[in-house]
């Protein structure tokens, strides 16, 4: 016969006479804790009961030092699904220091300036929000130069390149067009100093100057001015808009720059001091040469900037109708 389980009334032992073989019985019902119930024996006090089942107290301490585990896990979990909600909707909070610009404002292009001059300042600090918890070294992977033809042209390549100094940028001029299908910026900036280094490895001659060989690159670039013009087209997600890039151009110029190699192994000091002294006689027409592939390179790093941020900062954040 199955046990019976009482969870609110026990059954004490009843009381009466007997009387010609009957007996009258009276039964006194009581109310119980719920921890308690008639029928069920007193669980050993070396063991809980989870859900009926036993465990003992090494389980016991194995689950409690699961917790934090438990916990950690439940939040890196929260933290996830908060990130790819932010990714999908866009990143508006914790860049509450933009300034929204109104379209119908006469010092429109003023206004915008000065929001992109305070972005530039918070980023030179970093911003986790967009990505970005380090913003420098700039870094770029690959540069290349040719000069003269023939078998003894020269030739170099650079290598892991490092830039300090480009955060320190300041935007010194903005133009812009803007209609409801497109939005058009000019953006003209300057950056005090920038200091670059690289490995780098070359074969040829520079004039009469032997120049093969593999080292250390260095150089100094002041009173760095750019232009960068940008073309962008709005579009609206889940009740807000965005802009997508369309098209990034760029130029700059270099007022002074200081360059050089050291570190070049089979060579002698005389030799590399000739080649100092040609390269920082001739930078200006060395950065012309390297330009092209420098600027490509430079407008990469730029787009994929400026995507990462129109893809997380609303339209309606930097302007408002």
């Amino acid at each position: 016969m199955s046990r019976l389980r009482f969870d609110t009334l026990r059954l004490l032992r009843p009381r009466g006479r007997h009387s010609g073989g009957n007996v009258k019985v009276a039964y006194k019902a009581r109310r119980i804790p719920a921890s308690r119930s008639f029928l069920v024996e007193k669980p050993d006090r070396s063991t809980v009961c989870v859900d009926r089942f036993p465990v003992d107290n090494e389980e016991r301490k194995d689950e409690k030092s699961k917790l934090p585990e438990m916990r950690n896990a439940v939040l890196l979990c929260y933290a996830c699904s908060l990130l790819i909600g932010a990714q999908a909707i866009g990143i508006y909070r914790g860049l509450e220091f933009l300034e929204p610009c109104s379209r119908s404002d006469p010092k429109l292009e003023a206004c915008l300036a000065r929001t992109a001059n305070t972005l530039v300042e918070r980023f030179r600090q970093g911003l986790p929000q967009l990505g970005y918890p380090e913003v420098e070294p700039i870094i770029l992977d690959e540069l290349h130069i040719a000069l003269g033809g023939g078998p003894n042209g020269y030739k170099g390549q650079f290598r892991n390149i490092t830039a300090r100094g480009v955060s320190a940028l300041r935007i010194t001029g903005l133009r812009t067009r803007m209609t409801d299908d497109e939005v058009q910026l000019q953006l003209a900036f300057s950056i005090p100093r920038i200091r670059a280094a690289a490995r780098y490895r070359s074969s040829g001659t520079l004039i009469l100057v032997q120049a093969s060989g593999a080292g250390d690159y260095w150089g100094e670039y002041e009173g760095v001015r750019a232009k960068v013009f940008l073309r962008a087209r709005p579009f609206a997600y889940e009740g807000r808009r965005y802009l997508r890039l369309q098209q990034l151009k760029m130029d700059f110029s270099v007022q002074n720059i200081r360059m050089g190699v050291e570190n070049v192994r089979d060579t002698n000091s005389i030799l590399l001091a000739a080649l100092n002294l040609f390269i920082n006689t001739n930078s200006q027409e060395l950065l012309k040469e390297m330009k092209p592939d420098l600027r490509r390179k430079l407008v990469q790093v730029m787009t994929t900037f400026v995507e990462k941020l129109f893809a997380q900062v609303p339209y309606d954040a930097w302007i408002t109708d």
